[in-house]
């Protein structure tokens, strides 16, 4: 079954209806598999198209799409999860992030090289990985490999940076001695800039990886002081979250977020 049954059929009870040609929701949660390339190239085609919109500007998108499948990129990202899911868990968090990391890059070298206006992003490629990764969540076999999803990431948009802003940037501000062993352990300087100034840093499509990391690495920190109960991991959350941020949700009133 998906790793999260319930979260799962209100993601794709959503979703359904803005994909094209798709299978049927049960078909997807009840019979594809993170093991079967056919069914992860869907997801991560899927995953793929989340990110269209951010670059629509930049770069004709059906020309960019042809000379990905000609590269046979979705196949080759397909075949990058299947050798995850087949490998050891990852042990902890650090291993996980170097392996997100290198796909990534890897991403961005490939989108790069199918256009000359150099498109490509650690935003764009982040967001094709974790909506990679909550697509497979949602698996028939999903469960069977809980612990490879142990350490994935929020994927950030508009919507779950929207929360960020609203919850997480306000706690470690009120909380100046987390804030400072955060910063001085895990977090590089180009993040701080624009928080002590109280700018908001870039749209999630313009991130770099130093942004990327400051802001995954903060999300992390709040919820290991913010344990929610029951426990959920950070993907279980991103589900409720990204949906009560799109749905008008805030850190007050009568529709407060959850986490």
């Amino acid at each position: 079954m998906a790793l999260y049954p319930k979260l799962a059929n209100q993601f794709y009870a959503g979703l359904w209806g803005r994909i094209q040609h798709p299978p049927t929701q049960n078909t997807v949660l009840t019979t594809y598999s993170i093991l079967s390339k056919k069914h992860v190239e869907w997801a991560t085609t899927i995953a793929y198209s989340t990110i269209e919109r951010a670059i629509q500007n930049k770069v004709i998108n059906s020309m960019l799409v042809a000379h990905l499948l000609q590269n046979n990129f979705f196949s080759n990202l397909a075949k990058d999860y299947i050798s995850y899911f087949k490998n050891p868990a990852p042990i902890n968090q650090a291993v996980f992030n170097n392996w997100h990391s290198g796909v990534c890059n890897q991403i961005i070298d490939v989108l790069n090289q199918c256009n000359a206006q150099k498109i490509a992003t650690y935003g764009i490629a982040q967001k094709i990985v974790n909506m990679t990764f909550k697509h497979l969540s949602c698996f028939n076999d999903a469960h069977s490999k809980r612990d490879h999803f142990k350490y994935c990431h929020m994927a950030l948009d508009r919507f779950t940076l929207k929360w960020f802003y609203s919850k997480v940037v306000p706690w470690y501000r009120s909380n100046p001695i987390t804030l400072s062993t955060t910063k001085k352990n895990n977090i590089g300087g180009c993040f701080w800039k624009t928080w002590k100034s109280g700018i908001k840093t870039t749209p999630w499509s313009d991130l770099d990886e130093d942004e990327y990391t400051d802001i995954i690495t903060l999300i992390s920190g709040y919820f290991a002081n913010n344990p929610p109960n029951p426990p959920v991991t950070i993907l279980e959350a991103e589900f409720v979250i990204w949906y009560q941020a799109k749905n008008g949700y805030s850190s007050r009133g009568n529709k407060k977020y959850s986490y």
